[in-house]
């Protein structure tokens, strides 16, 4: 799927599709994130596989909920 976005239009992008985006001019971008039960163990084994130790230590204080067993 191929599209050109204009101003004022929003792209979504279902959970675990790949994307890419080619900014032609100038932009600013917004993006979120979302985690919930669906994605929860995914996310939180890819942070605990791949992220450095200072990363990870960010992550669990600020979202320490996210860690507990």
């Amino acid at each position: 799927i191929m599209t050109l976005q204009n101003p004022g239009d929003v792209v979504f992008t279902p959970g675990g599709w790949w994307h890419q985006v080619v900014n032609e001019t100038p932009s600013i971008a917004l993006t979120e994130n979302f985690i919930n039960e669906s994605n929860y163990q995914i996310v939180r084994d890819y942070i605990e596989s791949n992220f450095p130790n200072d990363l990870k230590k960010i992550y669990k204080k600020y979202i320490p909920q996210m860690f507990k067993n």
